[in-house]
C-alpha cells in the first residue's frame, strides 16, 4: 500500500542520513509503487548516492541517467551522471556528458549554476592535465558574476600565467581583490 511505501521511503532517508548505505538501499527495494514526484526524485538521489558511497560508480551513473531521462531536474542529474562516469573510469563518456551540460540552454538560476559548475569542473580537469587552451575555453563560458566566478577567475589567472606569463595573470587576479575576502579563491 501507499502508506507502507511511504514508511519504507522514510526509513531509507533516515538510514541514508546516518550513513547506512546498504540498509538505505535495502529499504528502497521494499518500495513497490511510484512515490509522489518529489519523493520519487529523492528516491533516485538516495539510491545513486548510496551506490557512489559504495564506489559502485557504473551503477550510480545509470541511476543518474534514469533520473535525467525522467525529466526531473535533468541538468543536475546529468552533471552527477558525468561525475559518476568519470569515477567509474569512463572518462570519455563523463567528459561528453559534462560538455553537454556545459553548453546547455539554462532558463533558471539553478540551471545556470549547474552549467557553470560543469564548465568549471572541465576547466579544472584541463588545468590539471595542462591543457591550457581547453581550460581557457571552458573558463570563458563562466560569467564574471555567479557562484563559480571566483574559482573561475583564479583558474583563469593560472591558465594565463602558464600560457603568457605573469603580466597576463594579473587582470583576472586583480578582479578578485574587491570580492568576498573570506572566499578561498580570493584568499589564494
Amino acid at each position: 500500500t501507499a502508506s507502507r511505501d511511504a514508511a519504507w521511503f522514510r526509513l531509507a532517508e533516515l538510514r541514508y542520513r546516518k550513513g547506512l548505505w546498504l540498509q538505505a538501499e535495502e529499504a528502497l527495494t521494499r518500495i513497490r509503487r511510484t512515490l509522489p514526484p518529489e519523493q520519487e526524485t529523492q528516491r533516485f538521489v538516495i539510491h545513486a548516492q548510496c551506490l557512489m558511497q559504495r564506489a559502485d560508480f557504473r551503477a550510480a551513473a545509470k541511476v543518474w541517467k534514469d533520473l535525467a531521462d525522467s525529466r526531473s531536474r535533468p541538468m543536475w542529474a546529468r552533471y552527477n551522471q558525468a561525475l559518476a562516469q568519470i569515477k567509474a573510469g569512463d572518462k570519455i563518456a563523463g567528459l561528453s556528458t559534462l560538455e553537454a551540460v556545459g553548453v546547455a540552454a539554462a532558463d533558471t538560476e539553478e540551471q545556470r549554476q549547474i552549467r557553470d559548475k560543469a564548465n568549471l569542473t572541465m576547466a579544472l580537469g584541463a588545468v590539471e592535465g595542462k591543457y591550457w587552451i581547453e581550460a581557457r575555453r571552458y573558463l570563458e563560458r563562466i560569467p564574471l558574476q555567479g557562484l563559480e566566478s571566483n574559482k573561475a577567475l583564479l583558474a583563469y589567472g593560472w591558465v594565463a600565467l602558464a600560457q603568457q606569463g605573469p603580466q597576463s595573470a594579473l587582470a583576472p587576479w586583480v578582479a578578485l581583490l574587491p570580492r568576498e575576502p573570506h572566499d578561498p579563491a580570493v584568499l589564494e
